[in-house]
């Protein structure tokens, strides 16, 4: 008897839109075009409208100012260390001069080139040229208070950008606010918060020291490279430091400072509180303090919560003055209109495919996959300027 050979099974084949919907690539772009759609139409927070889509300026309406820094960049060749010529500088000028590069300097007001030069020689180097701006470090604080400012007013969809030149000077900072008209922007830039320092006196109560307009001066978080502590130095008026010392004194902060920790609020919101120094408090029961400096902390962590530290003891107050360079608005209902004149446009051009692909082939059946391709790369492609993305 002989073994009956095994039949194999023909593998069925599927033709027309049944092969269509099994093909691997219809799959995954079906299953891409359902998660752009989810993202895009997925409740999120307290969105406006129907969609998470962010649309910007040109479609949701509202306003943008462009600020420039009232500050110059100086370039020196100087035998000495750089430092020592800031300093110089510094002193010659009456204003903050930091040492940016090498034979760079940043000085944070406006003055001829005539008084630069004079004092960039009384520092003994050799001044070079200059050119208006700022360095890195101060635009990236710059766009950091900027951006807090805003976001805590509850501004959404909101854009700060550092226009910088081909040589890393920042002449520039534009700031675009999606469903805000100008006369608000020009608020809410300009805006500063209430800054203030209290001394833990006894239990929750605490004793007022000072407001915002007393710190005179702060500067940009450094890391201590001895213990990795990250701070932020800020200096006093003579007027402040005096009533730091005196509260300091009648509180008890400066013989246990464990009990009377130094409080600092931003529009009564606790932003900062810590205990003197034992350095510090023997140096405050003796006579006042003006440089003063804010330890927040080792690593990442520390180093973000002394630039938010740098923002409050602004109080929204930016390092350099700026001035409006120019503006401008568009209103929420032209914004409507270029979002019809957009869907418009995108339905003709899908449309202009259509036809000219029927017109090239003369075959019917390839204009509608070709159409619906186009259309779910549409989709997908608007998944990069949703909200959840």
């Amino acid at each position: 008897m002989k073994k009956q050979p095994v039949q194999k099974r023909e593998k069925k084949e599927y033709h027309g839109f049944a092969a269509l919907i099994r093909d691997p690539q219809v799959i995954i772009a079906a299953i891409l075009v359902l998660a752009a759609l989810i993202a895009i139409f997925a409740p999120v927070g307290d969105r406006e409208g129907i969609t998470n889509l962010q649309f910007g300026l040109d479609l949701e309406g509202g306003s943008w100012i462009q600020l420039e820094f009232q500050a110059d960049v100086v370039t020196v060749q100087t035998p000495v260390d750089i430092n020592a010529v800031a300093q110089s500088m510094s002193k010659t000028l009456d204003c903050t001069v930091i040492p940016i590069d090498l034979g760079k300097v940043e000085v944070d007001k406006k003055f001829t080139e005539a008084e630069l030069k004079s004092a960039a020689a009384a520092a003994g180097a050799v001044f070079i040229g200059c050119e208006p701006g700022v360095g890195s470090d101060t635009a990236d604080s710059v766009k950091r208070i900027l951006e807090s400012k805003v976001n805590s007013l509850g501004t959404s969809d909101v854009k700060v950008n550092v226009l910088t030149n081909l040589n890393g000077v920042a002449q520039y900072v534009r700031v675009e606010l999606a469903g805000v008209d100008m006369q608000e922007a020009q608020e809410i830039v300009g805006k500063q918060g209430l800054f203030e320092i209290r001394v833990q006196s006894v239990g929750d109560s605490t004793e007022h020291v000072l407001y915002g307009d007393s710190v005179i001066s702060v500067q940009t978080p450094m890391m201590d490279p001895e213990t990795g502590v990250w701070g932020v130095g800020f200096t006093l008026d003579d007027a402040g430091a005096l009533a730091l010392q005196q509260v300091c004194i009648e509180t008890g902060a400066t013989k246990n400072p464990a009990a009377h920790p130094i409080n600092m609020y931003l529009d009564s919101e606790m932003v900062y509180s810590a205990p003197l120094s034992y350095e510090l408090a023997l140096s405050i029961s003796k006579h006042p303090v003006n440089q003063l400096s804010a330890s927040t902390g080792v690593g990442e962590e520390g180093k973000q919560k002394a630039q938010e530290l740098e923002v409050h003891l602004r109080a929204g107050a930016l390092p350099v003055e700026v001035e409006i360079a120019g503006s401008g608005s568009t209103s929420a209902a032209l914004g409507d209109y270029f979002k019809i004149i957009c869907v418009i446009a995108g339905i003709a051009a899908l449309a202009a495919v259509a036809i000219t692909v029927y017109l090239r082939y003369r075959v019917a059946a390839i204009v509608l996959p070709m159409v619906l391709t186009n259309v779910a790369e549409i989709v997908i492609n608007l998944v990069f300027i949703s909200k959840n993305f």
